[in-house]
């Protein structure tokens, strides 16, 4: 079922999204060239819509799948996967008003924040651990809401968002696989499928290129965040395994507190789009469109492999791992903002 779901999503976003494309262009909606913007042409901005489309029929499939195997395993039921759709649909949406009209940010926060405090009122998507059921609540909302936010911002040049989200779908997958989770895994999978699919349009052309906008980084954020609770390993302690969803998802998590961090230092506001995102850094390393693409994908699947390591490891171990990424993760921050130049970081002189 999981390769099935992969491909048939891959084979949707290669086929609906060159004809939302045209859509996109015939509507005149497309993202215009800005300063706090990589692109320099004006570009159609309905990619979203293609991956909506893409995954919400390979979810579709998933549940008939479900409801002719519903004994293969529990990790999602089929009420579940419906009202994760119907949350993930909203939260397209809200991209798609912020594309076509561009929300105030705290305006568009506030909207996100209605359906995802109402998912684990719902539903038993929420975060488990062994804390006060508030606490694990409040925990799940803030989940949501930095995961979400956190993917819509690495879609700040071509290629990455997707790129970084195939990688993190991979690894969900297999994750979900070996813990026997094959729902997650082909949620997961339909995810890693549509978004390899969505880069041959948003990366690997020059003539057809569309961008995914808020609708479509929005609703792959919220999918990822959702795989990322319901992982379940039930023969190790929380303590030992919540690190692996953080670890596959761990490029997003660095590259929001980069920006948060570096955009707090110069008093500037965290809200105003800007080119200080780690992807812009790795270009002005050197990286070219492709290659910074690739580097993040790299980063990102060598934290899946550290994610794979702790899940088979003992408390000592997970610990260590947990402590050295720590201390990587600490060190790019102090040489990529504490010690970088201003022009460095920003990609300006200053005035």
């Amino acid at each position: 079922m999981t390769i099935l779901v992969l491909v048939v999503a891959l084979i949707f976003a290669v086929g609906v999204t060159p004809l939302i494309r045209q859509l996109a262009l015939r509507l005149n909606f497309v993202a215009i060239p800005r300063k706090d913007r990589a692109h320099q042409q004006p570009t159609p901005l309905m990619g979203g819509v293609a991956l909506y489309i893409s995954l919400a029929g390979a979810m579709i499939l998933l549940s008939i799948a479900s409801m002719i195997e519903p004994e293969r395993d529990a990790s999602i039921s089929l009420g579940e996967l419906y009202v994760i759709l119907l949350v993930g649909t909203v939260i397209a949406l809200i991209g798609l008003w912020d594309d076509w009209r561009s929300l105030p940010p705290k305006f568009k926060a506030l909207l996100q924040l209605i359906p995802i405090v109402v998912l684990p009122a719902m539903t038993s998507i929420k975060i488990q651990m062994q804390l006060p059921d508030i606490l694990n609540f409040v925990l799940t909302v803030l989940w949501f809401m930095y995961i979400v936010n956190a993917f819509n911002y690495m879609d700040n040049m071509d290629g990455t968002a997707a790129m970084v989200a195939t990688v993190a779908a991979m690894f969900f997958t297999v994750i979900s696989a070996i813990n026997d989770q094959f729902v997650l895994a082909a949620l997961a999978a339909a995810i890693a499928g549509t978004s390899f699919g969505f880069l041959r349009y948003n990366l690997f052309t020059s003539t057809q290129m569309i961008f995914m906008g808020d609708s479509g980084s929005l609703f792959l954020g919220f999918l990822l965040a959702v795989i990322g609770i319901k992982l379940r390993f039930p023969a190790e302690s929380p303590w030992i395994t919540w690190p692996i969803p953080v670890l596959v998802l761990g490029v997003i998590i660095f590259d929001t507190g980069l920006v948060f961090i570096s955009r707090t230092r110069r008093g500037q506001s965290f809200f105003q789009g800007g080119t200080d995102h780690l992807s812009h850094r790795l270009s002005r390393l050197g990286l070219d469109r492709y290659g910074v693409p690739f580097a993040l994908g790299l980063v990102n699947a060598a934290l899946g492999c550290v994610a794979l390591l702790i899940m088979q490891s003992t408390l000592i171990n997970s610990l260590a791992a947990q402590v050295l990424v720590a201390i990587i993760g600490l060190y790019l921050l102090y040489k990529l903002e504490f010690i970088a130049s201003y022009e460095f970081i920003t990609g300006k002189s200053r005035q």
